[in-house]
């Protein structure tokens, strides 16, 4: 199959042609054009003429809807690199372009005289950008379904387990949810956010529900602190790109890449929200959130 064919009707019953740049077209046998011989040669040139006398193009440029002028004047451009001021804007213009080009041997027809059904002008999809490796030395990546954690299989080497508990690193509650900012292989959902987020031990895959709670360390807090730091959470020399669960089980305090308090889940006092904290400040706004099931 050839991506840059262009099939066309032609007027003989249910006759349809299919174009090919000279450069592409095999015969029956796998040959190239030069080496054509016999019974495929003669074959040629009858499909050469039956496309010079059948292709006869009647369409209507006044249409809104126009896919198969649309696939034959992108063919012209494409494969005969005519501008866009040189592109055919009649029937006539049209068949004189494609007619000619067989005449001087830059597309070669092929005639399909057994279709059944009538043919319409199109081309076929576009290529894949990318085909997979057949083999040396690169590798194939293979998607794996999500199962806790980010994983990627690579069929030349070893699986590959990435996570980390930095899920809240550049959190900002701004967007109506929790957003992953700089963290490497984290993946947080609207709902059972925390209980997902795996952490990197260095040897292993630990659970959050099986990490230690963070140590209570008193700090000096005043005002609107106060709160804070009961709970044991600082504004500052907390765990790097970490969370804490409240004791409660329903509010979240997070940290940024420095330690420092950076945004706050509350579920335990009205409709779920959030807060964010600028320069050890918490803003007064009660961002709305999706729930988090947090135990």
């Amino acid at each position: 199959m050839s991506y840059n064919a262009l099939y066309v009707p032609l007027d003989i019953g249910t006759w349809s042609c299919k174009l090919l740049p000279t450069s592409e077209y095999r015969s029956p046998s796998g040959e190239w054009l030069n080496l054509i011989k016999g019974e495929e040669l003669h074959q040629l040139e009858e499909d050469r003429r039956a496309f010079d006398l059948y292709f006869r193009p009647n369409y209507d440029f006044r249409s809104l809807i126009r896919s198969d002028i649309d696939a034959i004047c992108s063919f012209i451009r494409d494969q005969l690199a005519l501008a866009h001021w040189d592109l055919p804007t009649d029937n006539a213009g049209m068949e004189r372009i494609l007619k000619q080009s067989v005449r001087d041997r830059r597309l070669i027809p092929v005639v399909n005289r057994d279709q059944r059904v009538r043919a319409y002008a199109h081309r076929p999809p576009p290529a894949p950008l990318r085909w997979p490796p057949s083999g040396g030395a690169m590798p194939e990546v293979q998607a794996i379904p999500y199962v806790g954690r980010l994983s990627l299989t690579v069929s030349s080497g070893p699986a590959t387990t990435m996570g980390s508990t930095r899920a809240a690193a550049g959190t900002d509650f701004r967007r109506g949810g929790v957003a992953a900012g700089s963290a490497t292989g984290a993946i947080v959902r609207s709902a059972r956010a925390v209980s997902v987020v795996d952490a990197w031990t260095g040897d292993g895959i630990t659970r959050l529900a099986e990490a230690q709670p963070f140590e209570y360390t008193p700090d000096a807090s005043s005002g609107s602190v106060t709160e804070i730091a009961a709970r044991g959470v600082r504004m500052t020399g907390n765990q790097p790109s970490g969370f804490r669960i409240n004791p409660n089980g329903l509010d979240v305090d997070y940290f940024d890449a420095d330690g420092n308090l950076c945004a706050q889940y509350h579920a335990s006092h009205g409709e779920p929200h959030g807060h964010n904290f600028e320069g050890g400040v918490r803003d007064g706004a009660h961002l709305s959130m999706s729930p988090i099931d947090c135990r």
